[in-house]
């Protein structure tokens, strides 16, 4: 008897576990009918983010969802936002493509949701990449320039500018050059990492370059490299002066310059020390072979290159810009040496590293000498005033 009324007992507290488990699925069905039943969009599809400068580049394809008529962008913890309308033209297979700027260079999670008129919405679709910006380009070099030079036959024929570059560094897409040509228009042009060597013939003034870089393949835009700058120059584009003799004038377009010219060759070849094409030759043997050159009548507190122009090769000499004439500055092997310009005739002008700049009155002056033994052969001064 006590056996069946455990029983009983059983069966009537399984009968009320069954009632009050019916009832709460029926409060749980309720509050969800209370809302409505959720409708959920298609997602946005192949999502892909291609990041460039202080932007980026969200594209994803339309999706064969054709309830959806527009797609709603969350960034900065859904603080930011931006409403991309879906165009009547479109087609599933189609892709959305939106650029949102003025980032920061930094990681950015996205979030897209499908919408349509009716208000329904997908999930949200989340991606995460990153934003590059000044941090990153400040580590970009420049493709160094092994040398360059300027070749023609000397005075007139001074159009081919020729510039070596060493390897490009590694990830380096490309290096662009900008300069103007003759008419003085702007000119780019570009040097892909496997170009050696680059000719220009239409060309001058100074030549800017940048090298040019992108994070990740799919970048949308290159990232420079601080730009740099070669100074090449024709001696069309400034004043030749011919050195003369001791004390003697030389005036070009209003310009004049004088050399001290002490103890070496004289235009007369009075002392033996002149050839037929008209040089002089300074001769280390002079005690007083050091000399000055100084101009005078140029525009006051203007900036200027100086280009030597000597005749032979394998040669060396010193220059100086101090107030004691010491010409301390040591050039070796100038025809090798980046910058020079090969003139033609074994003739060269060589850029002396300084800034030559001329005093209030239109003054400059510097002091040239030679630098080792045997005789270094000066023709003229090239002064470029800087642009």
């Amino acid at each position: 008897m006590r056996k069946i009324k455990n029983i009983l007992y059983m069966i009537i507290a399984v009968s009320l576990i069954a009632m009050v488990s019916c009832d709460s699925m029926d409060d749980i069905h309720e509050e969800f009918l209370e809302g409505g039943e959720h409708i959920y969009l298609g997602q946005a599809d192949s999502v892909k983010i291609n990041p460039g400068y202080k932007r980026l580049e969200l594209e994803w394809l339309v999706n064969a969802d054709p309830r959806v008529t527009n797609w709603t962008v969350f960034w900065d913890n859904g603080n930011s936002s931006l409403l991309v309308e879906k165009a009547s033209d479109m087609h599933p297979e189609d892709t959305v493509r939106v650029i949102i700027d003025e980032l920061e260079e930094q990681a950015y999670t996205f979030e897209i949701v499908s919408s349509d008129p009716e208000g329904n919405k997908s999930l949200p679709f989340e991606i995460t990449d990153r934003v590059y910006g000044d941090l990153y380009a400040s580590d970009l070099k420049n493709r160094p320039v092994a040398s360059f030079s300027v070749t023609g036959d000397f005075p007139t024929d001074m159009q081919t500018l020729n510039i070596s570059w060493e390897d490009a560094p590694s990830g380096c897409l490309q290096t662009k050059l900008i300069y103007h040509n003759i008419a003085g228009e702007d000119v780019s042009t570009v040097v892909l990492p496997d170009e050696k060597e680059t000719v220009i013939e239409d060309w001058q003034g100074e030549i800017k370059y940048v090298s040019e870089y992108k994070p990740v393949e799919n970048a949308i835009d290159m990232f420079g490299s601080s730009q740099s700058t070669l100074r090449p120059v024709k001696i069309v584009d400034g004043k030749y002066f011919d050195l003369a003799g001791e004390n003697e004038d030389v005036t070009v377009d209003g310009i004049t310059m004088v050399s001290s010219a002490n103890d070496w060759g004289y235009p007369d070849t009075s002392d033996g020390s002149k050839t037929s094409n008209g040089n002089c030759y300074d001769e280390k043997s002079h005690t007083s072979s050091d000399f000055s050159v100084a101009f005078s009548d140029l525009a006051a507190d203007k900036a200027y290159m100086v280009y030597i122009v000597l005749y032979g090769k394998d040669r060396d000499f010193d220059w100086g810009t101090a107030a004691d004439g010491s010409p301390v500055n040591d050039i070796e092997d100038y025809e090798d040496m980046s910058g020079t310009m090969s003139l033609g005739n074994d003739m060269y002008a060589v850029p002396l590293n300084a800034d030559f700049t001329s005093d209030a009155t239109g003054a400059l002056t510097f002091w040239l000498g030679k630098g080792g033994s045997g005789r270094t052969q000066f023709d003229g001064v090239v002064l470029v005033p800087v642009q």
